[in-house]
């Protein structure tokens, strides 16, 4: 299961990223926007710290995105056996 949830995570945090720089934005820009140090975004979005829901909730929407459709994208991809680049 932790390996399960650990790539679960990994896919979460991918298309978080991905949106983040397609959005144009650097890490430092988007944790302004969210309220958290440049230092503590790295961290999450290279997996030293894990992603909380409301973390999770609040970037979505900041990068405008749905919650749900990340998530439900993230499921397609963990099912589909797609692995993403470690950070």
């Amino acid at each position: 299961m932790a390996l399960i949830r650990s790539q679960f995570n990994a896919i979460v945090r991918h298309l978080l990223v991905r949106a983040r720089k397609d959005a144009g934005l650097t890490q430092a820009q988007l944790a302004k926007m969210v309220g958290l140090k440049q230092p503590a975004l790295s961290k999450l979005e290279n997996g030293h710290m894990g992603v909380d829901l409301e973390y999770f909730v609040v970037v979505a929407r900041k990068l405008g995105l749905k919650p749900s459709e990340v998530l439900e994208k993230a499921i397609k991809m963990a099912d589909a056996g797609v692995s993403v680049p470690k950070r």
